[in-house]
């Protein structure tokens, strides 16, 4: 068949491993569009199939997902990816660089890390309201005052609630100075 009778539609269907699909790719002659829906692995297949110089089409997500008919699967997946291209109005998502990803990486990986020390903040604070302690939100509120609370033995707070409130607080200067690391970094 020549590649104007198949374009846009489903010619074969076949399940890969990440090996057999990379032996696969290899085989598309050059030129080909491959389709992909852009997650977390799309591009790095991206960069694969430029390599082997395949044109990748990564379609967001969030506008492929209105085109999937039934449940989801692998299968109406393709389905839907197909659709989604054909719709002019979808634009693809361009291939990131392995450095792009990286800084992406580097940058999600701050986030994660603001979000567990401000997880730990609240439980220190969680747990001292629960022994009539309230303290006011803020990291320098935490950093001053619970040092003081744990180290006052006249307080009603258990020895074991004090060792625990001091791993909590040393987790949180651990992942401040983590962010600060990277900020550095991407500094």
């Amino acid at each position: 068949m020549d590649a104007t009778t198949i374009t846009g539609r489903i010619v074969d269907r076949r399940r890969f491993n990440r090996h057999q699909f990379q032996r696969f790719l290899a085989q598309l002659p050059a030129g080909v569009e491959v389709v992909m829906e852009a997650c977390s692995s799309s591009h790095y297949w991206g960069r694969q199939c430029q390599a082997l110089g395949l044109v990748p089409v990564l379609l967001p997500t969030q506008y492929v997902r209105p085109y999937v008919r039934r449940n989801k699967t692998d299968r109406t997946d393709a389905e839907a990816l197909l659709e989604a291209r054909r719709c002019a109005g979808i634009f693809p998502v361009p291939v990131k660089t392995a450095d792009q990803q990286a800084l992406q990486s580097v940058h999600r990986v701050r986030a994660q890390w603001q979000t567990a020390r401000t997880a730990r903040m609240n439980v220190i604070r969680g747990l001292l309201r629960e022994y009539g302690l309230p303290l006011r939100t803020g990291a320098v509120t935490i950093r001053r005052a619970v040092p003081v609370l744990i180290d006052e033995t006249n307080q009603a707070l258990p020895r074991l609630v004090r060792q625990l409130l001091g791993d909590l607080l040393d987790e949180v200067r651990d992942l401040e100075g983590r962010v600060k690391a990277i900020d550095r970094q991407l500094t």
